[in-house]
């Protein structure tokens, strides 16, 4: 019988690889994705986030493990267990315009016009606050108070953690850069009337979940 599915649910640029780190650093867990090649060429961000690629048939070998642990930016698809990593959507949005390559403009990222929609839309669908075996987690929490953060995820994935510390952001970002950006790397900033249009779209979201 093959091990339990866990989705690692979040929008874009959200803290989802820094979520599969901690897990592969700090549970000693693995975890794939539902995009084949998702890490291509990123070698250094395979080996800390504990990458597992599709095989040439399209299955995903995770051995003996306990859990089969698998990102996903899609809206939910079935009831199975999942972790939502919840972060910011401005910083989400900022995030996200650097990632691509700033091949959308900002205005474009936050009205939700690319493959994965807007920042409340994606948070709505999953509802994770109410998702029945939904353990929410936020970014901002997994930064700034990684110790509780890895024993809410150990009850919720009923797993002994082998450490509490990760190594400092920035020493993950010299080994990576893209995936994990370097916290003084530049960034544009959300304001004027494409801060407003961000509030307009998804404010209502953002205040439900107390950023203001």
């Amino acid at each position: 019988m093959s091990a339990p599915v866990v989705w690692l649910a979040s929008y874009p640029r959200s803290g989802n690889t820094f979520l599969r780190t901690v897990l592969h650093h700090c549970f000693g867990l693995k975890s794939a994705s539902i995009y084949r090649n998702d890490l291509e060429g990123q070698e250094g961000i395979e080996q800390l986030a504990g990458h597992i690629e599709h095989a040439a048939d399209g299955r995903l070998e995770f051995g003996d493990q306990p859990l089969q642990l698998i990102k996903t930016h899609e809206p939910p698809f079935d009831g199975r267990p999942a972790i939502y990593v919840l972060r910011d959507g401005r910083d989400a949005v900022v995030s996200l315009y650097h990632f691509m390559h700033e091949r959308y403009a900002l205005s474009e990222l936050v009205e939700g016009r690319n493959k994965f929609g807007s920042w409340a839309n994606h948070v709505s669908a999953w509802t994770p606050q109410k998702r029945p075996n939904t353990l929410l987690l936020r970014y901002e929490d997994l930064v700034d108070d990684l110790a509780l953060s890895v024993r809410q995820i150990a009850d919720f994935i009923n797993q002994s953690p082998q450490t509490t510390a990760m190594p400092p952001r920035e020493q993950l970002a010299k080994i990576d850069g893209h995936w994990i950006r370097p916290v003084t790397a530049e960034k544009v900033q959300l304001d004027g009337p494409v801060l407003q249009r961000f509030w307009e779209v998804n404010g209502t979201v953002m205040q439900e979940f107390g950023y203001w």
